[in-house]
C-alpha cells in the first residue's frame, strides 16, 4: 500500500499510470526486467514475451545507458487510452512497466 502511505487514492492511481502514455525513457530504467532476470529467466516472466522482443530491438544490452525507448510505443505523442488498453488483459497486457497478469484496466479509464 505504498500509494496509500503518501496519500494518494484511486484516482491518483490511474493519473499516475495514465501519465505513462507520454513520453520517452532511457533503457536502463527497465533492461534489467529484459535480460538476466534471474538463474530462471532471462526476461522477467511477467513481461509479455512479445513485447520484451521489441524492447530488445531497441536496448540491446544491459549496458544500454543512452538510448530511449517509447512508454507507449505507437502513440508516445499524444495522451490517449492506448497504455491502459495495453496494459488490460485483453488488450495484451504488453506494457514494460505493467505485469500481463494485470486483473483489469484501472478503474476510470475510458476506451
Amino acid at each position: 500500500m505504498i500509494f496509500a502511505s503518501k496519500n494518494l487514492d484511486l484516482k491518483d492511481l490511474v493519473a499516475l499510470s495514465g501519465a505513462h502514455t507520454l513520453g520517452m525513457t532511457h533503457c536502463s530504467s527497465y533492461t534489467d526486467r529484459l535480460y538476466n532476470f534471474s538463474s530462471a529467466y532471462n526476461a522477467d516472466p511477467s513481461l509479455d514475451n512479445e513485447y520484451a522482443d521489441r524492447l530488445r530491438t531497441r536496448c540491446k544490452s544491459l549496458d544500454d545507458k543512452a538510448m530511449l525507448s517509447e512508454m507507449d510505443p505507437g502513440s508516445y505523442k499524444t495522451f490517449d487510452t492506448s497504455y491502459a488498453i495495453a496494459t488490460s488483459p485483453s488488450g495484451g497486457g504488453s506494457s514494460s512497466l505493467t505485469p500481463r497478469s494485470s486483473p483489469r484496466p484501472l478503474p476510470g479509464v475510458r476506451r
